[in-house]
Formats: C-alpha cells, structure tokens, sequence
C-alpha cells in the first residue's frame, strides 16, 4: 500500500497526470444524469480531480464518496469540495472502505491502473463494496500499453473477467469519449450477480 500511495502521489506532485482531462468525463456524467434516485449512495475511486463531483451535486446527488490514495489529492478535495456536506472524501483505497456499501461505483481509469494479473482481486474488492443488485459503470481502455500504468485490454480479455461477478448489461465501444480517447474505450455497465 505504501508504494502505491508514493507512486501516485509522486504523480500527482510531478504533475505526471496524463489521465487528467481537466473537466468531467462526458459518460460518466451522461451516464449519471437519468438517474432518478438521486440520494444512492456513490463512490468514485482512484478519484484524482473528481470534477464529476460538483456536477453530481449539481444533478441533485446526495451521498457521493471520493476516494484517492494521494493525499496531496486528497488535501486538494479537502479544500475544493470540503464544505460540500454531499461530498465525503477518503485518502486511501479500496480496503479502507470496508465497512461500507454502495449502489454505484464509477469508474474513471481505476480499473486500468492495476495490472491484468491483479484485476480478479479488485473486482472481489469492487464487488464487496457493492449493495446486492449494484452497479459498476464507466469506462475501461481499449488499447494495450507497452509499459503501465495503465494497462489497458482488449474486449475479449475484459468481458469473462467481468461476467465471473456480474451481469453485463452494457459493455460497448464508448460512443462520447473524449477526443484523444475517441474509438480507445469501452463504456460498461455491470450489475452485481
């Protein structure tokens, strides 16, 4: 755990953050917007900047967890979103939530910061998290790097990984993705089996 809080942290304070777009993801935020039960409880993990929270605020969302092991991150949440009463910020990762359960888990390049030899165990830790009936919806890359993080994959790589904990209900290529990232990801949505 310490050498990935250092590593990411690292990032952040070098300012090697390519992942960063700089606004929120166009589908997680599409995704989001119908939803009509707006106080489900909601975590992004491997949040980084989480613009996607002020805008889930925004939608009406009530109970919204962000978590990033960075705490240089996390002290920048701490002063953007800090008086949000909405927001709850966490520094750490997932093992550190788990007396709490959620409806939704977003995923934002998460899931591609962990090798593919790792990926079983995050989705046991994902799916541990998750209220019977859950959802983890996002976007996943599809392309394969040299050399990761990320490490990306392509679709018949991710969709058994998915299908051993989950109903696939969505997992197509991303029609809204952002410009660098057009026709590079799949959007997902998993419900938990």
């Amino acid at each position: 755990m310490n050498d990935k809080k250092e590593y990411w942290d690292g990032r952040w304070l070098k300012g090697n953050t390519g992942w960063d777009i700089g606004y929120a993801s166009p589908p997680l935020i599409e995704f989001c917007r119908p939803l009509e039960d707006k106080s489900i409880s909601l975590l992004i993990p491997g949040c980084g900047s989480a613009y996607e929270a002020l805008q889930l605020v925004d939608m009406g969302f009530t109970d919204i967890t962000l978590l990033d092991i960075s705490p240089t991150m996390v002290e920048l949440l701490h002063k953007k979103y800090g008086h949000l009463e909405q927001i709850h910020i966490v520094c750490g990762d997932l093992t550190d939530l788990k007396s709490s359960s959620f409806d939704l888990i977003l995923e934002q390049t998460f899931f591609c910061t962990v090798p593919p030899a790792d990926r079983e165990d995050l989705l046991m830790e994902i799916v541990n998290l998750l209220k019977h009936g859950g959802i983890y919806a996002g976007v996943v890359f599809d392309a394969l790097f040299q050399s990761g993080p990320p490490f990306g994959g392509p679709a018949d790589g991710y969709r058994p990984l998915f299908e051993k904990f989950f109903y696939v209900e969505i997992f197509e290529m991303c029609y809204n993705s952002i410009g660098p990232r057009q026709d590079a990801e799949y959007f997902m949505k998993l419900i938990k089996k």
